[in-house]
């Protein structure tokens, strides 16, 4: 009588202790879900950063040919009419 009442404390305390992990794996999988759209997000976000970098430096580089181009324009002019008072 003692070991069978034992045994049902026993399996009375595995089943909590069960019930209690079931619960823990469910908050864990529900944060882990979370924390993979998260993660998703931001790799989305960083991918959209990459691209506008890419972008910018693209027109920079656009930006910086035009100036140099117009800064040489500017010099052949200032040649042209020098030589043009000469």
């Amino acid at each position: 009588m003692e070991t069978a009442c034992l045994t049902d404390e026993d399996r009375d305390f595995f089943r909590r202790k069960v019930e209690q992990l079931e619960f823990d794996n469910t908050i864990w999988t529900d944060n882990a879900e979370d924390t993979m759209r998260e993660l998703s997000l931001s790799e989305d976000k960083m991918q959209n950063l990459r691209n506008e970098i890419k972008d910018l430096k693209q027109k920079l580089g656009d930006a910086e040919n035009s100036g140099t181009q117009a800064l040489n324009a500017l010099e052949v002019e200032k040649e042209r009419r020098n030589k043009e008072r000469n």
